[in-house]
């Protein structure tokens, strides 16, 4: 099992490599990584972190071409 640590370095690898195109593909202001909300609360999963001005619906984005990320 991976440590926090090593999926977050992994995670900035990613972003290092991939941070524009992710942000062209989903159609962001920018990424980050950080800690995923679930029901409100924060866990201690780490995530590449979307941010947005105002998030889209799921259909809002399947008729843009984007594909909704879970």
């Amino acid at each position: 099992m991976q440590t926090n640590r090593e999926i977050e370095q992994k995670a900035k690898d990613v972003l290092a490599t991939q941070r524009d195109e992710l942000k062209k593909k989903y159609s962001v202001d920018n990424t980050g990584i950080g800690y995923k909300i679930r029901n409100g609360k924060l866990s201690d999963t780490i995530a590449i972190l979307f941010y947005v001005k105002r998030k889209k619906t799921k259909e809002e984005l399947m008729s843009e071409g984007i594909t909704p990320i879970p």
